[in-house]
């Protein structure tokens, strides 16, 4: 009878380090995921950093940046409807084609599309590269420290 005990016990003592085990396993998996995911959204937030700032200082096409800018965004969970001019901008360039498309269209379908995206842009300018700014900080707080 103290042999069956001792085997129980013994048992118990088993299972639970292997439970253990188990349980710090899934931690540090939980602690990689999430240590991976950070540093992905350091990276995406560094992007979204970098484009804005080139928006803001000419070096980037308004269009461009916000076709660019809002996949990111919605990667780093923040509601792109709080930058109503950027938002605008794109739901007026989305749609309209790009690279060997645009070159399929004919001469005055492309002036067409480019008056249209230009006369956006110059409305929204002011908006967007305010919003540019303001996203900008939204983002800093994910930015690695230098």
């Amino acid at each position: 009878m103290k042999i069956l005990i001792t085997a129980a016990i013994l048992l118990m003592v088993a299972m639970a380090v292997y439970a253990a085990y188990l349980w710090i396993k899934v931690y540090r998996r939980q602690q990689g995921i999430k240590r991976a995911w950070e540093a992905r959204r350091a990276k995406i937030a560094e992007s979204v950093n970098l484009i804005a700032m080139a928006m803001e200082q000419g070096q980037c096409n308004l269009s461009e940046g916000v076709l660019r800018l809002k996949p990111l965004a919605e990667v780093l969970a923040i509601d792109f409807a709080a930058y109503p001019a950027m938002g605008e901008l794109y739901e007026m360039v989305a749609e309209m084609p790009v690279l060997d498309a645009r070159k399929q269209l004919k001469r005055n379908e492309r002036m067409k599309l480019d008056l249209i995206r230009e006369s956006g842009e110059a409305r929204l300018e002011q908006q967007i590269l305010a919003e540019a700014g303001q996203l900008r900080a939204a983002v800093a707080r994910w930015l690695p420290e230098s």
